[in-house]
């Protein structure tokens, strides 16, 4: 039975064989915000602040002092260490560099360089930086492969599970953010890794803010409460969003 790691090498493939379509001669995927799960997809980590995946070559995950060992421990790709943030740009370029030619083209997430980071590596790579934010990143990071859907269907079943928690926490003068530990701690008794955001528990007047993290309001008789969360397992997430109402939960147990 097929593995997360075995869907890893599957997308790494899939990467490849776009490269070679898109006469990419290397795949730059700089890490940022939002780039963790996607390293995660293809590494099996969320380590990395850069991965060089050269059409003809070894690819190369770089990675900090404060997260290599976990990322050698994770990941099935090759693991390198950033020698110094001041350094990082040049180990990226040099790597890079390795692999290119004049005018061969670098496929990058262009939308993650800043302006300064942009004008560096177009002045010490050696070839044409080309933006594959758009295509080949959206074809081999989003969706799923049919029979990797069990996996996501674990996550989505431990969100059920939080949202049941919090219903069931709903009283009188509960605060929220004792509903969301409820709510957090039975996905996580149930097997849930991390969450891909903070719990959201809003209640009463709150209940209508889309991203109010919970505080310490208690929750009063006949009032609503929204509920949002994101558990995951095994990189993959669920984000499952519910409204209740107190006095139809108390009815609803007494049925």
């Amino acid at each position: 039975m097929s593995t997360p790691v075995d869907f890893c090498k599957k997308r790494y493939s899939h990467l490849k064989q776009l490269m070679a379509e898109h006469e990419l001669d290397l795949v730059w995927l700089n890490g940022g915000a939002g780039m963790g799960p996607r390293f995660q997809r293809i590494a099996d980590t969320t380590s990395g602040t850069a991965l060089l995946i050269p059409l003809d070559g070894n690819p190369a995950l770089y990675v900090y002092s404060v997260d290599y060992n976990s990322a050698v421990e994770e990941s099935w790709l090759p693991v390198k260490l950033v020698e110094s943030r001041a350094r990082a740009g040049e180990q990226v370029a040099e790597y890079a560099n390795m692999h290119l030619k004049e005018g061969s083209r670098i496929g990058c997430n262009m939308d993650s360089l800043s302006h300064s980071g942009y004008e560096y590596y177009k002045k010490n790579l050696h070839g044409e930086l080309v933006d594959i934010s758009g295509v080949i990143i959206s074809d081999v990071f989003y969706g799923l492969y049919p029979e990797e859907i069990r996996f996501h269907r674990k996550a989505s079943k431990l969100a059920d599970i939080g949202c049941s928690a919090a219903r069931e926490a709903m009283a009188p003068g509960v605060k929220e953010t004792e509903i969301a530990a409820e709510a957090n701690y039975a996905m996580q008794r149930h097997g849930a890794e991390t969450y891909s955001f903070q719990t959201i528990v809003s209640t009463g007047p709150r209940s209508a803010y889309s991203h109010g993290y919970p505080t310490p309001r208690e929750l009063k008789k006949c009032e609503f409460m929204l509920v949002d969360l994101g558990p995951t397992v095994n990189g993959y997430a669920a984000d499952e969003t519910r409204t209740s109402y107190w006095e139809m939960t108390q009815r609803s147990r007494r049925c």
